[in-house]
């Protein structure tokens, strides 16, 4: 009796020891996809971390040396003729000088401004530019040397200069707009820049030009004369269709009715 007992108990430990031992199904699912969304969550994170911007201190450094080159800038001015003429066609010139303020009166610096013209103010002190524009597409601006060239003011006998040829193809009234500005170093940073300036340009009518309306308008009145005349010149043949056009569908409708009755 007590060898079955005891054969029992050995039978139960052994079905014991024989069943699997591991974890439970849903946890194995629930790391398979935690491991797959870190995967893919991976690439993410390191492309957001090359993608960081620079840290502020580069713009501040920026911001510093943009503050540092302007304080060394010194007064200047610039002088132009605020008013210019020309005959349509044709061009005149429109030049502007710029210096440092307080030359010395025996430097072999610029000389005074041309009478007529204004003076504003605009800090200098190394790579200066100028700027002569228009809105309207009459009007043609040309430098006369390369006015698109920087040019240097670093002492008070350094005179930038530029001149511009301009004109306009029909007479009238227009407005050219003028900047100058002061770069840092030779870059296209401009440390200062003037307001805009506004130079009228008036240009007059010519006899020549006057001529040469008349005779556009002449040859495109002439235009419509002539079809006028070709259409007096067959005016009676086209009457006479008309009429002969008529007559005949008013026969035709008089025989309809004829017929029909």
């Amino acid at each position: 009796m007590g060898v079955g007992v005891k054969e029992d108990r050995d039978n139960e430990s052994t079905s014991d020891s024989a069943e699997p031992v591991g974890m439970p199904l849903w946890q194995a699912v629930f790391l398979i996809i935690l491991a797959a969304a870190f995967m893919l969550l991976l690439p993410h994170a390191y492309v957001s971390k090359k993608e960081t911007p620079a840290p502020p201190g580069h713009q501040k450094t920026f911001l510093e040396e943009v503050d540092k080159d302007r304080k060394t800038l010194v007064p200047g001015d610039f002088w132009f003729n605020n008013a210019v003429s020309s005959a349509v066609g044709e061009s005149t010139s429109v030049a502007v000088g710029l210096y440092m303020e307080g030359r010395i009166s025996d430097d072999p610096g610029p000389s005074s401004p041309p009478a007529g013209s204004k003076t504003h103010h605009i800090p200098v002190g190394g790579v200066e530019g100028a700027s002569l524009t228009s809105s309207s597409d009459e009007v043609k601006i040309r430098p006369l040397f390369d006015s698109s060239e920087q040019q240097l003011v670093t002492q008070p006998s350094d005179l930038a200069e530029w001149e511009w040829a301009v004109g306009a193809s029909e007479p009238g009234n227009y407005k050219l707009v003028l900047r100058i500005a002061t770069y840092q170093g030779d870059s296209k940073r401009s440390l200062a820049t003037s307001a805009p300036v506004t130079i009228r340009l008036h240009v007059k009518n010519t006899v020549s030009h006057r001529l040469s309306w008349i005779r556009g308008e002449v040859v495109a009145w002439g235009g419509v004369a002539a079809a006028v005349v070709a259409l007096l010149a067959f005016r009676g043949p086209l009457l006479a269709l008309a009429k002969a056009r008529r007559d005949s569908l008013l026969e035709r409708r008089r025989r309809g009715r004829d017929g029909y009755m």
